[in-house]
């Protein structure tokens, strides 16, 4: 459909409403980029998804996606296959099939009269995966604040256990040599530097002190000295983190395989809850405008009764519109301010809306042919870029609707003789 048409129809207007209810980034990016058809199952199928999404509604049945998390960068990391996920990554995925297995859930539970009826929502959701045993694990192995959970493994739990023993049992010791030290000791604490624990010590009494100094008080009257008897102690503490971080890679390597070879399920999953997400918005968006399902018109019929436009409802005055094979075109006249130029982005908007797979904003007895195009002339068209005038530029407009438009074209024109003195030869 043409680009022109579209922005003079500020049809971008209209899918960004529809868009605000959709509750996930993806849903609401795939429906700012829908696109006009001229395919009538594609059509159909979108009308056809968007009344099943009602007639669950008024079932009582909600399939609302709300957890829904944008995976598309981590599912680019696991097909490319060379980079461990993060926490995060897990935390997304770990939502998705929450909101998956709630979805599933919510469907099995209604009665059999509900699910034995064969939708296309209903077939979806039926082959959801669940992937059961992948959250089973990232379970397993994150707390709620994506932090790795010691029983992730039992390696895991060896080195943390071993951890907290060695400090405690260093920071005992701590404590015995700062009381026999105290003469030297600058405070009666202990601290860290660079993750070695360290004793204040007042610089006049460091060489009473044999160890290592890490680092001194800004002053210098004080230096921070690792005592040599605690060096093996730091030592283990230092190795045991290595080891933990070493630890904790493998389990995240572990994991980003088990994602790896689900990922099939994991991108089906992720498209589903998307594709869901954005069937409610258009349904949503319908029940808040009142739109409702048109018929396809084979025969090239335009029925419109109480007809609004999207971005003036419901502050705006209806309108009816008849159109057929014996009656292709209507002339509006009018004074200024009485609907002329509302009146025909009415009728394209809600073309443009059925063409995308979405009920219009009028009567359930509302019916409307496919346009191979919709083509419009509305607004100021004058070009300084091209230095036309207004008429000049309408001119041009014109040419250009007659160069593409066939008879299956709706074609708006608004004030054709603009810009110009017709007693002057215009």
């Amino acid at each position: 459909m043409e680009s022109k048409t579209l922005t003079n129809l500020e049809f971008s207007k209209i899918l960004s409403i529809i868009a605000s209810y959709a509750s996930s980034r993806p849903a609401k990016e795939r429906i700012l980029n829908f696109e006009v058809s001229v395919d009538i199952n594609f059509i159909l199928t979108g009308l056809n998804e968007t009344e099943e999404y009602i007639d669950y509604s008024e079932m009582g049945l909600k399939l609302n996606p709300g957890g829904l998390r944008d995976i598309r960068e981590t599912l680019e990391v696991l097909s490319a296959g060379s980079t461990i996920l993060g926490s995060e990554d897990f935390s997304k995925i770990k939502s998705n099939i929450e909101t998956a297995a709630s979805i599933k859930k919510a469907f099995e539970s209604q009665d059999k009269q509900l699910l034995n009826k064969t939708t296309r929502i209903g077939e979806r959701i039926k082959k959801l995966p669940l992937l059961n045993s992948l959250y089973e694990r990232i379970n397993d192995c994150f707390d709620d604040k994506g932090l790795i959970k010691s029983s992730a493994s039992p390696a895991l739990a060896s080195i943390r256990r071993e951890y907290i023993q060695t400090v405690a049992q260093t920071e005992k010791e701590l404590n015995a040599y700062i009381a026999h030290h105290g003469d030297s000791v600058q405070d009666r604490y202990f601290t860290l530097r660079n993750d070695r624990y360290v004793i204040p010590i007042n610089a006049s009494s460091q060489s009473s002190i044999q160890g290592i100094v890490h680092d001194q008080s800004a002053t210098g009257q004080t230096v921070f000295i690792e005592p040599l008897q605690f060096l093996g102690a730091n030592n283990r503490l230092a190795q045991l983190r290595l080891s933990e971080t070493e630890e904790i890679k493998r389990i995240l390597t572990a994991l980003t395989n088990m994602l790896y070879q689900s990922l099939s399920y994991i991108r089906e999953q992720f498209e589903t809850l998307v594709w869901l997400d954005t069937v409610k918005a258009k349904a949503n968006f319908a029940g808040a405008y009142g739109a409702c399902r048109p018929d396809v018109s084979e025969k090239g019929d335009l029925v419109l009764h109480n007809a609004r436009h999207p971005l003036l409802h419901p502050n705006c005055v209806p309108l009816d519109i008849f159109l057929n094979k014996n009656q292709r075109c209507i002339i509006i006249t009018g004074p200024n301010g009485g609907g002329k130029t509302v009146s025909m982005k009415t009728v394209g908007l809600n073309a443009l809306l059925m063409q995308t797979g979405n009920y219009v904003l009028a009567n359930n007895d509302a019916k409307l042919p496919i346009f191979t195009e919709i083509l419009s002339d509305i607004g100021e068209s004058q070009s300084i870029e091209d230095h036309l005038s207004t008429f000049t530029s309408h001119l041009k407009r014109l040419k250009e609707i007659a160069d593409v438009a066939d008879s299956r074209s709706l074609i708006l024109i608004d004030e054709i003789c603009v810009g110009t003195d017709p007693i002057e030869g215009g």
